[in-house]
């Protein structure tokens, strides 16, 4: 899609997106993910972080792992234990961070 880009989590932390939710929480953020080595029989475990006023700002919330597969490629919903409380109309940023595994 237009404006989109693929990097590498590794080596590009912090690495993510700013968003204006219309909603009082945001309960999941959805992502395309892909393995960046197929094959290889590693896969990677990455959570995101809610964050308030810029990319390296407070976290207000963190998802649960999200354990994506060797060969992985698709969009998967990273969920939040609870819904996490936001203003609608206000910037917001999200993180991924790469626990452990191959290059996603």
């Amino acid at each position: 899609m237009p404006g989109e880009t693929a990097s590498p989590i590794q080596g590009n932390e912090p690495i993510g997106q700013s968003f204006t939710p219309s909603l009082a929480g945001v309960g999941f953020i959805r992502l395309m993910l892909a393995d960046g080595t197929f094959g290889n029989a590693l896969g990677a475990t990455i959570h995101l972080n809610l964050r308030a006023g810029s990319i390296t700002g407070p976290v207000l919330g963190s998802t649960d792992p999200f354990v994506m597969p060797d060969s992985f490629n698709g969009f998967p919903n990273f969920f939040f234990s609870n819904p996490v409380p936001v203003t609608p109309g206000v910037i917001y940023y999200f993180d991924a961070v790469d626990d452990s595994g191959d290059v996603a």
